[in-house]
């Protein structure tokens, strides 16, 4: 039986993995993401996950970004992933609370089963994303320690 949506934000904690299998302002369906942190009392900020390291590296390369914002995650029990997983910490997925909670009831959003990153994994993504020079200001100042 699926969680009702409100007590899924009630288990949102940092590092915590979810499937998005809907667009949500770039082609990032079909894809993991990250959440990271709520951002006030409305906003939830998630990274997306790739395998596809060939295309991060060329996208590293084409705009002459720093090397640190794409972030590698081994595959490991906790996380539940099966293959090499990167991180581009270029690109932040801002959902409104209200967003996640319909495209979750709609099916959009699934959870893991609580498959999560190490810290230290946490740690090297919210360094790729304060170094990046894409990510607004606004999100970088929002993401301190993982709480």
């Amino acid at each position: 039986m699926k969680m009702p949506a409100k007590a899924l934000l009630s288990t949102l904690e940092a590092g915590k993995i979810y499937f998005f299998t809907m667009d949500i302002d770039s082609p990032t369906a079909g894809h993991r993401h990250i959440f990271l942190k709520k951002k006030g009392e409305e906003f939830l900020i998630f990274v997306c996950c790739t395998s596809q390291e060939d295309t991060m590296n060329r996208l590293i390369q084409r705009q002459r970004l720093d090397p640190a914002t794409i972030v590698w995650i081994r595959p490991d029990a906790e996380n539940g992933l099966t293959k090499d997983t990167f991180v581009n910490c270029n690109f932040v997925v801002d959902l409104s609370i209200d967003e996640f909670i319909a495209a979750y009831d709609e099916g959009y959003i699934q959870s893991t089963g609580g498959n999560q990153i190490s810290d230290a994994v946490y740690a090297q993504i919210v360094y790729g994303i304060k170094h990046s020079i894409l990510v607004a200001e606004e999100i970088k100042e929002c993401l301190g320690g993982k709480e």
